[in-house]
């Protein structure tokens, strides 16, 4: 099985629990989103996916159009980044998510992919943008944008995911990459996508899934290859994570 490297986050590492009866996907509650320190009244102790197989952020269209709200200057995007948000690349987005008993900060550069047209580079798009799970109990997706910001601990006995702040070293380094496979013998279980896992990033404009399709390893489920056979990938500009 995965170890911890103590080396990679400081403090404690708090532990969030996968609710019962949804530990086929590391699914756990998220209690509050934040952006520029005000609180998204539209978020709030909703369960979210942990994958780290997507690259952004994605959402209910209501409550990301209520956080490009608190933008100024912010507005949906067109063609081909339907779905998508753009807002004025000088200004300085400072999002925040809370689980368990902490609150984890994503860094104003993971918000801003950049420019997405070259007609006009002072438009700059979010990396939160909309995804419907249609009458799925899962109603967020997680993915590095977040991750990036933290140390991910997957733990498979009792369910439960942890995250602990990044140690400083860590912060400077350009790509942390750590794999780990459980593979045991008379493993059972069987590969699979993840409800709408996928047909949602396939769904997406080429922006997000020519990174997605690069990054991707797909539905990191407990239950996807079996709680013996597990292989989890935790990715993104300094971040990691483990699978115990």
């Amino acid at each position: 099985m995965g170890l911890i490297n103590t080396t990679l986050y400081e403090g404690a590492i708090d532990w969030v629990d996968i609710p019962d009866n949804l530990e086929s996907y590391w699914v756990v509650p998220l209690e509050r989103m934040a952006i520029n320190g005000t609180n998204l009244t539209a978020v709030k102790s909703t369960n979210v996916a942990i994958h780290t197989g997507t690259t952004l952020v994605g959402g209910p269209a209501a409550a990301i159009q209520a956080l490009y709200s608190l933008i100024p200057g912010s507005a949906p995007a067109t063609g081909e980044f339907e779905g998508y948000y753009s807002y004025p690349c000088n200004t300085t987005v400072h999002m925040s998510l809370t689980f368990g008993s902490r609150t984890y900060n994503i860094t104003p550069d993971d918000f801003n992919l950049g420019p997405y047209t070259s007609s006009d580079e002072t438009r700059c798009l979010g990396s939160f943008f909309t995804l419907d799970f249609g009458k799925s109990i899962i109603t967020w997706v997680i993915g590095a944008t977040f991750l990036k910001n933290v140390y991910s601990v997957y733990q498979y006995d009792p369910p439960a995911v942890g995250f602990a702040p990044l140690a400083r070293s860590n912060l400077t380094s350009n790509f942390t990459m750590s794999l780990l496979a459980a593979n045991q013998s008379n493993a059972t279980g069987t590969h699979g996508s993840g409800p709408k896992g996928t047909q949602a990033e396939a769904s997406l404009p080429p922006y997000e899934h020519s990174w997605a399709t690069t990054l991707r390893v797909g539905w990191a489920g407990v239950g996807e290859v079996g709680w013996r056979e597990a292989v989890m990938v935790g990715l993104g500009v300094a971040g990691a994570g483990v699978l115990l």
